[in-house]
């Protein structure tokens, strides 16, 4: 059996990852690819931001709070592979795996991604775009019904990706829901009361 991965900086991790990583479970495509768990890892540093003012380990217990309904079935595990060899950029990371080092990942697995990631990756904006698209087996998740076109530009670059439909679509991001607790709000609704909770006791973005 394969792997999927879904990375992300999940500061703070909210329904809108929860839900992309739902639609793709109840897709039946994991079925379909022979894909037995999707490992949710959390960045240790995002290159194109500033540094994270939330420690790794604060965000990998958020992403186990949010997750958890999945990893106790048994399709989801966070994992901290970044915290371990702390990979730079993205194509680090993917090396890494497809390198087969990882026992865990191993290679032939499936990268999760969002529609706007593709077009970055199309755009060149990422560090070695173009192996990135080429060498990696890719799953896109839409939410702005674009599958259409998503499938015509798979086909002009000559990709190995398979489009989701998005279901119950969620516009939240994590960059709102950071100055929503800068001004004293719950975000309970936006993640869940365990995270709200957590980041209340920790005193988390409130800087």
């Amino acid at each position: 059996m394969s792997k999927a991965i879904f990375l992300g900086s999940f500061n703070p991790p909210h329904k809108g990852h929860y839900n992309c990583i739902k639609s793709v479970i109840d897709s039946g495509e994991l079925e379909y690819l022979g894909i037995d768990k999707i490992h949710v890892i959390p960045c240790k540093q995002n290159p194109n931001k500033s540094k994270f003012h939330t420690s790794f380990v604060a965000r990998y217990k958020m992403c186990e709070a949010l997750f958890r309904d999945l990893i106790v079935d048994g399709k989801v595990v966070i994992d901290d592979i970044e915290n371990e060899i702390t990979p730079e950029y993205t194509y680090e990371l993917i090396n890494f795996f497809n390198s087969g080092c990882d026992k865990m990942i191993g290679q032939g697995f499936w990268w999760i991604i969002t529609v706007e990631t593709l077009q970055e990756l199309f755009d060149g904006k990422w560090k070695h775009s173009e192996e990135l698209l080429h060498n990696n087996f890719i799953i896109v998740y839409d939410a702005y019904d674009c599958l259409y076109n998503i499938m015509e530009l798979v086909k002009k670059h000559e990709m190995c990706a398979i489009p989701i439909k998005l279901k119950n679509r969620v516009n939240y991001h994590s960059t709102e829901l950071r100055q929503k607790i800068k001004d004293g709000q719950s975000i309970s609704d936006e993640t869940n009361t365990e995270i709200n909770e957590f980041i209340k006791d920790n005193k988390i973005y409130i800087d």
